[in-house]
């Protein structure tokens, strides 16, 4: 469900703030800490809205919203990059995030057709999200949370954009159903996730690999993490992140490389992978 509220006292307990850079990025930031209580330093230091940049805060003085996620978008997103972004963070956030979120996109001074572009980008990207997780038989993780509590997005807005966000969530919420729509009747759930796992990732990555070379070394690492020859998929994964770095496939290698050295009990290689996700 999404809806859209006018009061920013209703926001719920999570709240996401979209941030992109620009000259407004400073104030943008001094009328959150404001807003929401925090320190003005410690946002200026901590956010810099560089693309698939993710701060937390605790707003322990707000009565409302007790974590802030500041999503940073970079410099002129396009309507893929917001979808990436949001679909990104709840992948990885997804076991900490309740199924109800705010979102606040009144900060931002954005035009009328921006606006728009975010709104669908978020919408498409935090859906997608929800079915996009990565799985393979060799994974503990459950999808139990998303099939049972449907996520519901409260969006702020400024009152003369309301028209455009319900017209632009709607397309959103259209476009990522659309998607789905065939994968969600499959019988299978595993079938389904990992069908639209790999459609996803030729579609983030075919620009970057015009040859499909660490396309290939990918879905090979997978097959090899399906036969449960953990050994053999991290040095697969291992060669894309020395032969294909900066890559947008990147961050998928680092994130099954991960789960991998978790399967394996070596946390700490895990941990140094999941930095560096946040790093890029």
């Amino acid at each position: 469900m999404i809806s859209i509220v006018k009061n920013k006292d209703l926001f719920l307990e999570t709240l996401i703030v979209p941030l992109v850079q620009g000259e407004i990025l400073d104030s943008d930031i001094v009328k959150l800490a404001e807003e929401l209580q925090l320190p003005k330093t410690l946002l200026t230091e901590q956010i810099k809205a560089e693309k698939k940049e993710v701060s937390l805060f605790y707003p322990v003085a707000h009565k409302s919203v007790t974590r802030v996620y500041c999503l940073g978008l970079g410099t002129n997103p396009t309507l893929k990059m917001v979808i990436d972004a949001f679909k990104r963070f709840l992948q990885m956030e997804a076991a900490k995030l309740p199924s109800n979120l705010s979102i606040d996109i009144s900060n931002g001074n954005f035009d009328p057709e921006f606006i728009s572009l975010l709104t669908e980008g978020i919408v498409s990207g935090l859906l997608l999200g929800t079915y996009k997780k990565g799985l393979y038989q060799t994974s503990n993780l459950s999808t139990d949370k998303w099939d049972s509590e449907p996520l519901n997005l409260q969006f702020f807005v400024d009152e003369k954009f309301e028209d455009i966000v319900k017209i632009a969530a709607d397309k959103g919420r259209a476009i990522a159903e659309t998607q789905l729509k065939i994968l969600k009747s499959s019988t299978s759930q595993l079938i389904a996730n990992d069908a639209l796992d790999l459609k996803l990732l030729i579609s983030d990555n075919k620009y970057d690999d015009s040859l499909h070379v660490a396309l290939k070394l990918y879905a090979k690492a997978d097959l090899m993490a399906f036969q449960n020859k953990n050994d053999e998929a991290i040095s697969l994964l291992d060669k894309i992140l020395t032969e294909h770095k900066g890559e947008s496939i990147e961050d998928q290698a680092l994130f099954m490389q991960a789960q991998l050295f978790e399967i394996k009990k070596q946390y700490d290689k895990a941990i140094v992978n999941y930095l560096s996700l946040i790093h890029i």
